[in-house]
């Protein structure tokens, strides 16, 4: 019997699942992010080591012994393979990338990938090969529409708050000072800036926005109705660059998407209106899954129903 270990990494979290060759669940764990972009090194290497830690913890409770991983299968290029090694040798490690793997969780192989996480991306996908992206740059840079790029909009519209320059008549306002206890600028600024990661502070942000929204709030709707129209905006310039047909496989992906319906609403509609022949799909799956069915590809197995019936079956717990 083979092991493999599939990996999905981000801001927010890190997921990972232990898998043998007829692709049946042995372990799965969730972590602290990995991304180079809001976290440390060292604090990325110690969420990965936490996870993959889990994992061989709960395979040794089942009596399941690995002396060897055939391949890791990751999303991310910022797999740090000492860490991994110290439980487990490893043979190969893939990255198949997170445009693939968005894709993939869509149960499709090729289309447009919108990605809004604690980051975002736009992905042009072609048989799982990356062919082209837009955006990715990082919470400094960009991330437009990301849940960075969100809870920065929410945050300075307390500082301004805060400033007394704008009225406090929001619900986003009041659940962010309940929430930190604010009464200046500088409590909020000092409480991001001292955090050991503030780009993931500032995303934390997003959830505040989206409770906000869901109680009717305009602020916050307003903020994700914008988020919605910069990503739907960036799939168009795609569209643009490559020239590609009235008929397209659109897919959405990442959490932000899932629970922010204000923010998908807007996306699709405007991709309605601008690209009426596209068809949006949205995830059947969480990332770490996308992992699971590249590996699948490669050993010939074709994503089609009966595929993806058996993984919704396996893999419960992580459909989106």
């Amino acid at each position: 019997m083979e092991f493999y270990l599939a990996l999905d990494g981000g801001g927010t979290k890190l997921q990972g699942i232990l898998f043998d060759s007829t692709y049946h669940l042995i372990a799965a764990a969730r972590s602290g992010g990995v991304n180079r972009n809001v976290h440390s090194r060292e604090a990325a290497n110690r969420h990965i080591d936490e996870c993959i830690g889990s994992m061989f913890a709960q395979a040794k409770e089942k009596g399941i012994e690995i002396p060897l991983i055939r391949r890791v299968i990751a999303s991310w290029g910022g797999i740090q393979k000492d860490v991994i090694t110290r439980y487990c040798p490893a043979e190969e490690y893939v990255v198949c990338g997170e445009g693939p793997v968005g894709i993939l969780c869509c149960g499709l192989t090729s289309g447009l990938l919108a990605l809004s996480g604690t980051g975002s991306d736009i992905f042009l996908v072609r048989g799982c090969e990356r062919i082209d992206a837009i955006g990715g740059w990082g919470y400094l840079l960009g991330d437009d529409g990301s849940g960075v790029w969100i809870g920065r909009k929410a945050v300075r519209s307390m500082l301004r708050v805060l400033e007394k320059t704008s009225p406090e008549d929001s619900i986003i306002h009041r659940l962010i000072r309940e929430q930190f206890h604010l009464c200046t600028p500088n409590d909020l600024v000092e409480y991001i800036l001292r955090s050991p990661s503030p780009g993931h502070e500032i995303g934390s942000f997003c959830k505040i926005v989206n409770t906000a929204a869901e109680q009717g709030d305009s602020t916050a709707c307003g903020i994700l109705q914008e988020a919605g129209h910069v990503l739907a905006e960036d799939v168009m310039r795609m569209k643009a660059k490559h020239s590609l047909p009235d008929h397209f496989d659109i897919c959405m992906a990442g959490s932000v998407f899932q629970y922010c319906t204000e923010m998908s609403r807007t996306f699709t509609g405007h991709l309605s209106e601008s690209w009426p022949g596209a068809q949006v799909h949205k995830a059947i799956f969480q990332p770490v899954i996308g992992c699971v069915i590249y590996e699948m590809l490669q050993d010939g197995r074709p994503l089609n129903a009966e595929t993806i019936a058996f993984l919704k079956k396996e893999y419960a717990a992580f459909c989106a």
